[in-house]
């Protein structure tokens, strides 16, 4: 890139609104697609540009001569040249809907003005299209941010095209722009809403690590030193108390060892330490052995992955929805047997989930049952997707999808 003289002679300013390029011509048919052009361009549902680009292939030309051949790293070096190209583009002529999206009153208004719909955003998008069409791209298209007259800030979807044949030497451009604010808002909104609650699933899995934590170290601890004190008092004073007092005793310890066994089954529940220490794959494991061990369920657990560990989010929710899978087959289905499956597919893990229980009627479930739609939420606030197949009678199948990779690991 050459430096020397960098200040090009400036454009003076001057822009026109006309009506399309005019080709004369002795075809009787031309004046008919005249008006048919005409119809087409000021009632499409779009807003439409007819603009000239040649001053702006003028400006690249100069540049050329002068050595530039890398217009991205002159505009990098010269931002001051975007909006000069900016002011070097000629509006031919816009339709109706351009002027009701720009709350211009005119065509005239909105020329002399055009400078003011531009925003930092939609500057950087102008600078894209200039370097596409300079490198002979004749198609160019984006998403920007532009500002009406009466300073309204809009989302726009931008479509470029260079006429193929204009009837003109000059570099015709048809640009259109698309009013995707509302669109672009939900988004937003909708980002906002999952983020919101993912951080309550989040605020959710902390709690329980908390209450886990409390019944360990209270309630557990307690039970832990009655049982203690107990055991004392039996081989301390066994031979004072008759025989009949003794059966009272045990049944006393017996219900005291269950409670303990309880306390224990709830912290796993609320904070599986297989799950914060070993992973998602052991934990489930763990949980399937617990269920096996406690129903009586035939739990068949095929993990075909090759990670090892995923983000905690991840984890979090897969082992949540297999844990609340099985918790809906022990209860409801009755089902003695159910197949646990996981396997990747790209960056995506596949969880299926099934029984051979009694089923039901996936839209007849009863007010006050959050279990499935808690599995269906938790898969869509990570991006992914749990659909559930069940029939009276035909047991059901719980057919989850989730990413691999969490953003920031989280």
């Amino acid at each position: 890139m050459s430096h020397e003289d960098q200040s090009l002679p400036r454009h003076q300013e001057g822009r026109d609104v006309r009506g399309p390029p005019q080709n004369p011509s002795h075809d009787p048919f031309e004046s008919d697609r005249e008006r048919r052009y005409r119809i087409l361009f000021e009632n499409s549902p779009l807003s439409l540009w007819e603009e000239d680009w040649s001053e702006v292939q003028d400006y690249f030309e100069r540049l050329r001569v002068r050595g530039v051949t890398d217009l991205a790293a002159w505009f990098d070096e010269h931002p001051e040249s975007v909006l000069e190209c900016v002011r070097r583009v000629r509006v031919l002529d816009v339709n109706q809907v351009t002027l009701d999206l720009l709350h211009a009153r005119d065509k005239q208004e909105l020329v002399r003005n055009l400078e003011e719909f531009f925003t930092e955003a939609s500057l950087d998008t102008f600078r894209q299209e200039l370097i596409a069409l300079a490198s002979g791209k004749r198609h160019f298209e984006a998403e920007s941010v532009h500002r009406t007259l009466t300073g309204e800030v809009i989302d726009v979807a931008v479509y470029l095209s260079v006429v193929p044949d204009a009837g003109t030497s000059s570099p015709t451009v048809l640009v259109s722009l698309l009013d995707i604010t509302k669109r672009k808002r939900a988004e937003a909104e909708l980002r906002r809403e999952r983020k919101t609650l993912r951080e309550m699933l989040e605020f959710q899995e902390h709690e329980r690590r908390l209450i886990g934590y409390e019944i360990h170290d209270g309630l557990a601890q307690q039970l832990a030193g009655a049982i203690l004190l107990l055991q004392s008092f039996r081989e301390q004073r066994s031979a004072s108390l008759p025989s009949e007092s003794w059966s009272t005793f045990d049944a006393a310890c017996q219900l005291l060892d269950e409670a303990m066994a309880e306390s224990r089954r709830l912290i796993d529940s609320l904070r599986p330490l297989a799950l914060e220490e070993d992973g998602v794959l052991p934990a489930i494991e763990a949980l399937v052995g617990q269920v096996r061990d406690r129903w009586g369920l035939e739990v068949e657990y095929v993990p075909d992955v090759r990670f090892d560990r995923l983000a905690p989010t991840i984890e979090s929710a897969l082992f949540r929805i297999v844990q609340e899978a099985l918790t809906n087959a022990r209860r409801h289905s009755r089902s003695k047997r159910v197949r646990i499956a996981l396997s990747e597919e790209a960056d995506r893990l596949r969880v299926e989930i099934r029984d051979w229980g009694t089923g039901f009627d996936p839209h007849g479930i009863p007010p006050g049952h959050f279990g499935l739609e808690g599995i269906r939420e938790r898969a869509r606030l990570l991006g992914g997707e749990a659909t559930i197949e069940s029939a009276p009678g035909q047991g059901t199948s719980i057919h989850v999808h989730l990413p691999l990779s969490w953003p920031n690991g989280t």
